[in-house]
């Protein structure tokens, strides 16, 4: 290794290159002896290192004092039961709509309820809306959907929330409330 970065040196001496090879091929030096204080002070620098690394915070771990955050303690059941039971609520109502219904308006059922975004509160309702929320639904089988939007854009002006009654066979309606 010697011998080429000699050789390396020659040849670049050769062609005026001295400096800029030297500097891609620095000296190795001889390791400085270290002095008891000289090792004292490193092993001082090394404790206040790592003193400094037990004090910084890892922010992609949680800090928590309990072993649940307050709000999983609290609310998590409560909320896991009220989902369960709107779960219940609408697949009891769809079990309904889909005896009631053709399978073509069941299909644009689902779809309505898709485009609705969040809905919730199924239920099967015998009286409809009122007549000034009766809403044309062209491109649906059902035809027509009464709509009472209690929400109309908000304060962002992108935020829509009411309830829609959807008319089925035997005087029925499938009720749900829905928010966008």
């Amino acid at each position: 290794m010697r011998e080429a970065l000699h050789r390396a040196i020659v040849i670049g001496a050769g062609l005026g290159l001295t400096s800029q090879i030297a500097a891609l091929f620095p000296e190795q030096r001889p390791g400085r002896q270290q002095t008891p204080a000289g090792l004292e002070r490193l092993a001082a620098a090394e404790q206040k290192r790592a003193r400094r690394r037990q004090r910084l915070i890892d922010i992609t771990e949680p800090v928590m004092d309990h072993p649940r955050p307050e709000y999983q303690t609290l609310f998590w059941p409560d909320m896991d039961a009220y989902y369960e039971a709107e779960w219940r609520q609408e697949a009891a109502a769809m079990r309904e709509v889909r005896r009631l219904v053709r399978p073509k308006v069941y299909r644009d059922i689902l779809k309505y309820i898709e485009d609705c975004e969040t809905t919730t509160e199924f239920s099967i309702v015998a009286e409809p809306g009122a007549d000034r929320d009766k809403q044309d639904e062209r491109g649906y089988a059902f035809g027509y959907a009464y709509v009472n939007q209690y929400c109309n854009g908000g304060c962002t002006g992108d935020s829509y929330a009411g309830f829609v009654r959807i008319p089925l066979n035997a005087g029925k309606f499938l009720k749900f409330h829905y928010s966008m």
